[in-house]
């Protein structure tokens, strides 16, 4: 009886090379990226003087000494929500709403002092905020 022999099948090479090829890929998405993490990193700008051009109108702006001013003049507490009352219910929301911000060296009970009598005589209040990293 004679045997048969086989023919060893051999892999071709575009197979082999497809999956050394694919196996890099998945190493490199599980691992991340090649640049380091320090290198990606920005640090953001600060804002050191703010200019309020850009920030929404009306704006009642208070300073560490408690004083008030509505869209850059010098007001007092009831004289800006005589204004903002003055402001018709036709007026887009945006008009209607004061936006308040504050020093921030300002006491908290100063600050909330003005924006509960601002809320209390019915004149929608919005607090602008700043986000900015203190640096030590």
């Amino acid at each position: 009886m004679q045997r048969l022999k086989r023919e060893r099948q051999k892999l071709d090479f575009p197979f082999a090379f497809i999956n050394i090829i694919l196996l890099l890929l998945f190493f490199f998405i599980v691992t991340g990226s090649i640049v380091g993490k320090n290198e990606t990193r920005v640090a953001p700008p600060l804002t050191s003087r703010l200019t309020t051009e850009r920030l929404p109108r009306p704006l009642l702006v208070m300073d560490k000494a408690g004083a008030l001013f509505l869209d850059e003049v010098p007001t007092s507490l009831p004289d800006a929500i005589a204004r903002m009352k003055r402001v018709g219910s036709d007026a887009p929301e945006q008009a209607r709403t004061l936006n308040v911000i504050a020093d921030r060296t300002l006491p908290a009970v100063r600050f909330l002092d003005i924006v509960e009598a601002i809320r209390q005589a019915g004149v929608p209040v919005r607090i602008v905020t700043l986000d900015a990293q203190a640096k030590g």
